[in-house]
């Protein structure tokens, strides 16, 4: 945040709207993904949802870029959250299921943590539009594999 405050020369207020801001798209998204889940199937929106808006991000020209680009993450996030919660549900037999959403849960804040270590060592040695190329690439990787 320090970083994005620096650059864009934006106030604390309006670098903690690109934290604030994915988190209110974030929860008024995630409930309509059920639905569509159930249209398009869950593996096609969770492949539609990987890695657009870091792609995104990592464009950003200016601060108000970056910020829609992080209300497009918020979209398009839970489309791989929500929808791998019953995605979990539907592969592990019904007495593993409790397993297999404490390895869900685990592998989601151990990435968390790790996300964010990873995003800070990459903007100290290079900008935070190389730790946003990063991830879109990252997520590529995944996306392909």
């Amino acid at each position: 945040m320090p970083v994005l405050k620096h650059t864009f020369h934006i106030s604390v207020l309006e670098t903690n709207l690109l934290l604030s801001g994915i988190l209110f798209v974030l929860m008024y998204a995630t409930p309509f993904y059920a639905p569509i889940s159930n249209y398009f199937g869950k593996k096609k929106i969770m492949v539609f949802s990987t890695f657009f808006p870091f792609l995104l991000s990592s464009m950003s020209t200016n601060f108000y870029v970056l910020l829609l680009s992080r209300c497009m993450q918020g979209i398009f996030v839970p489309g791989i959250t929500a929808i791998m919660l019953s995605y979990v549900q539907e592969i592990y037999p019904k007495s593993h299921r409790g397993f297999g959403m404490g390895i869900y849960m685990a592998a989601t804040s151990f990435g968390a943590v790790i996300g964010r270590l990873l995003a800070d060592w990459i903007t100290f040695l290079y900008s935070w539009k190389v730790a946003f190329l990063v991830f879109a690439i990252l997520l590529a990787i995944a996306f392909i594999v």
